[in-house]
Formats: C-alpha cells, sequence, structure tokens
C-alpha cells in the first residue's frame, strides 16, 4: 500500500513537471480534499497519457497555455482548473477518432 502511494506521488511529481504546473494548480485540478479527488486523479492520469499521445514531446507545457479554437478560444489550463479534466479528455478522444475539434 505505500509503495502504491509512493508511485503515485511521483507519477503526479512528473505530471506537474512536464505540465509545469504549480502545487496550488495540481491541487486544484485533483481537488484535494474534496470526495471526488480518486476520480479527479485517475482522470488527470487518462488526460496526461492522451497529452502524451498528441502533443509534441516539450511542447504539454506550451499546449496547455494556448488558446484553442475547439475550446471557444479558452486555454485547457482554464478548463483544468475549473475542474473540467473529463472535458479536455473528451475532446482529445474526438481528436482520437478523427472527428473535429
Amino acid at each position: 500500500m505505500i509503495q502504491k502511494s509512493t508511485s503515485t506521488t511521483v507519477e503526479f511529481i512528473q505530471i506537474q513537471k512536464v505540465l509545469r504546473l504549480t502545487h496550488l494548480q495540481l491541487a486544484q485540478i485533483l481537488r484535494v480534499g474534496k470526495t471526488n479527488s480518486e476520480r479527479q486523479a485517475h482522470e488527470l492520469r487518462e488526460l496526461y497519457s492522451l497529452i502524451q499521445e498528441y502533443v509534441r514531446p516539450g511542447q504539454e507545457a506550451a499546449w496547455l497555455r494556448m488558446k484553442l479554437s475547439g475550446l471557444a478560444a479558452r486555454r485547457p489550463l482554464d478548463l483544468l482548473l475549473e475542474g473540467k479534466v473529463r472535458d479536455l479528455t473528451v475532446e482529445l478522444r474526438r481528436l482520437q477518432e478523427g472527428q473535429p475539434v
């Protein structure tokens, strides 16, 4: 059980580093202290996997801060901070299926 916790912590440190998130931003995205935090953690892992698949390595943080037309000219980071991880995941899944985003 401790190993799982340690590996989860290391995983989120990696996500935080690649996406250049502050501790506060990561806590807000994961909804630390809220009842849905485990679900949010799972959704963030899924989203991160899709980001790695569709965003060029080294460009993840820039993509997160870029206004995207498919998001009504909003930044993916804005949606993450609002707890809308699922919305971003759905958009990337649409891209994966070849649908317009």
